[in-house]
């Protein structure tokens, strides 16, 4: 056999391997054959919010960032952080019931950005799709955070004036009619979240969160009653109206409904962990407003 042969024969047997090695990564995957085609061709819809998945088995994320690889996606970590949330309500939920969620926030580790915040937010059940009534976030200054963390509650919703959120809320209490006086801390929640940067060909298409949620009621014992949930969040700094982006946005919608553990969740963490922590309050509550016949 000449020199030139050898080498055919051998470049051969390295393409060989190469498309064993990557069809046995492929059918690794569960429904694999829809992952070779991107799934369902159905009608392509733009990201117009964050996309929210609950990851409820606990290999779900690996077949995730596998499956991105798959179709030539690159998962690059950029950054951890963590944070510490007190999440402000009624005894009987009025702002929840109303839609509404206010949020004192400590950051605990992660990148170089303010210590405090606080946020008002409109919660996703009462959202249109593609926009936001409220959601006003403003930094605090430091001592005004800590003495928050200090047990000075009352500070989170009299920050002083020119701090937009405290004073949005102020004046959302009022048109409810609810006393600011019958508003207090409810639940603490603590937030772990990994973030990705969703590359293909020099592009950043995509933010990746990968997030750890654990809530308690405000108060309660360490051995109290607890709700946990880990989520994906997918979201982009791209121009939205982008007809690529369309494409690989139902891509992405595609990949997560192929995975097993991997669920479209339309509830934020809060909303969730209020149903699970003060469901029945909520639902008393409701009950008892009702009309009578």
């Amino acid at each position: 056999m000449t020199i030139t042969r050898q080498k055919r024969v051998r470049v051969m047997e390295m393409v060989f391997l190469v498309a064993v090695g990557a069809a046995a990564t492929i059918v690794l995957l569960p429904n694999w054959r829809a992952w070779l085609s991107g799934g369902d061709s159905g009608p392509r819809r733009a990201l117009t919010r964050p996309l929210r998945m609950k990851v409820v088995s606990p290999d779900a994320f690996e077949q995730l960032i596998l499956g991105l690889r798959v179709h030539h996606y690159r998962a690059q970590p950029q950054r951890e952080a963590s944070y510490r949330d007190v999440f402000y309500d009624t005894e009987n939920w009025d702002l929840h019931r109303r839609g509404y969620s206010y949020r004192f926030r400590t950051r605990v580790s992660g990148p170089r950005a303010a210590k405090y915040s606080v946020q008002l937010e409109q919660e996703r059940r009462f959202a249109a799709e593609g926009a936001r009534k409220l959601d006003i976030t403003t930094d605090l200054p430091d001592p005004i955070g800590d003495a928050i963390v200090g047990g000075a509650w009352d500070r989170a919703l009299h920050a002083g004036d020119g701090l937009d959120a405290p004073e949005r809320l102020r004046d959302l209490l009022s048109e409810l009619g609810i006393p600011i006086e019958s508003v207090a801390p409810r639940l603490r929640a603590a937030l772990d979240r990994w973030r990705f940067d969703v590359t293909d060909k020099g592009t950043n298409w995509f933010e990746l969160d990968h997030e750890i949620w654990t809530f308690r009621r405000f108060g309660s014992t360490v051995g109290g009653s607890v709700a946990t949930y880990q989520d994906v969040v997918i979201d982009t700094r791209l121009n939205r109206e982008d007809p690529e982006l369309f494409r690989r946005v139902q891509t992405m919608r595609d990949l997560s409904g192929m995975i097993n553990g991997i669920v479209p969740q339309s509830l934020s963490p809060f909303e969730r962990a209020v149903e699970d922590l003060a469901g029945e309050v909520v639902r008393q509550d409701a009950e008892s407003t009702k009309p009578t016949r």
